[in-house]
């Protein structure tokens, strides 16, 4: 679903531009208001890099494409909305400028798509049963629903984002495109919903203030939880090379519809996009070609960036438990 610098034109890169930046900054605030907890950072950090690892793995669905976990429900539905927005966000930012994947141009684009929309449908979910008090299963279940809608969703925004000041010559076949874009998204909806409902319950369902940030006594950010997402991410870093090579739904859908030009990145389709996908494009690639040298695979990111979040976790958990142990000592040198 990574839309690249020649799917959108410049008026469409500048109001989802508008949109993720409004977006983020809201989240951003909304967090420094409320704060996160080292607890809550941890399982931050886990998570993220259990999804950054998870998107590099394609698997096939069918003959002739393939798909990747989104997890922008997940990352919504156990951090907050907020906090959720700000992961997905810099997942794509650090897929974009590391490793290629997703345009520059079209940053806002996909962070609407894959952070700003999952968020705003979990929220929604959130808000309307904030009366009740479902069962572990029950919020299971309704977040593999909204995870699957949400894929849904954004394959029905994706054509209307593509279609977004471009000329009725430049759009024969987007009928098709967005027909195909819909079916074959149904099938990565389930398992979409299906991966969510799977996490959620091997990670407990934080119980959120009314804000959606998980408060400390809450959330369930144990070291055996924290050490699942990693070992999680792991796992997908070791299978990534082995990942379907098929082009994913959202490309095959361009390809088998006369629409194969939004994934081309020559001078001239990014020419016709707009001067910003031109600009985007030439910074990006000078970008990648000074740090893809240096990494070698993205393989090699992967593992960097689950190394990392093993460190942070170390030296958060280390953190919070010199905390925690001041108090205990305090009390036993009065008694």
């Amino acid at each position: 679903m990574h839309l690249g610098n020649g799917a959108i034109t410049t008026e469409c890169a500048l109001v989802t531009l508008i949109a993720a930046g409004t977006g983020v900054g809201m989240a951003t605030w909304n967090l420094r208001r409320k704060g996160l907890t080292t607890e809550q950072k941890k399982l931050a950090i886990g998570l993220s890099g259990m999804i950054f690892a998870a998107q590099a793995v394609n698997v096939s669905v069918g003959d002739m494409s393939s798909a990747h976990l989104v997890g922008g429900a997940i990352l919504a539905m156990l951090l907050g909305s907020s906090a959720g927005i700000v992961a997905m966000s810099i997942i794509l930012a650090i897929q974009a400028l590391l490793v290629g994947d997703g345009g520059l141009a079209s940053l806002g684009a996909n962070i609407v798509n894959m952070a700003l929309i999952p968020a705003l449908l979990v929220e929604l979910s959130e808000r309307y049963f904030a009366a009740k008090s479902p069962s572990h299963v029950e919020q299971m279940i309704r977040g593999g629903l909204v995870a699957a809608a949400t894929v849904v969703v954004v394959a029905v925004l994706i054509p209307a984002e593509v279609a977004l000041g471009r000329s009725t010559a430049e759009l024969e076949g987007l009928t098709a495109f967005t027909q195909q874009m819909l079916t074959s998204h149904l099938i990565v909806a389930v398992a979409e919903g299906t991966i969510t409902a799977m996490v959620l319950a091997l990670v407990a369902i934080p119980q959120r203030s009314s804000e959606r940030v998980p408060s400390s006594s809450a959330v369930a950010t144990s070291s055996s939880s924290l050490l699942l997402t990693l070992a999680v991410a792991v796992a997908f870093v070791v299978a990534s090379p082995w990942g379907s090579g098929l082009p994913d739904g959202y490309e095959h859908a361009a390809e088998a519809n006369g629409m194969a030009r939004i994934l081309e990145e020559s001078p001239e389709q990014l020419a016709a996009s707009g001067m910003l996908a031109t600009l985007a494009a030439s910074v990006q690639a000078k970008v990648l070609g000074v740090l893809q040298p240096l990494a070698r695979s993205e393989q090699f990111w992967l593992a960097m960036t689950t190394i990392a979040a093993m460190v942070w976790m170390g030296a958060a958990t280390l953190l919070a438990a010199s905390k925690q142990s001041q108090p205990q000592a305090e009390s036993a040198a009065r008694s």
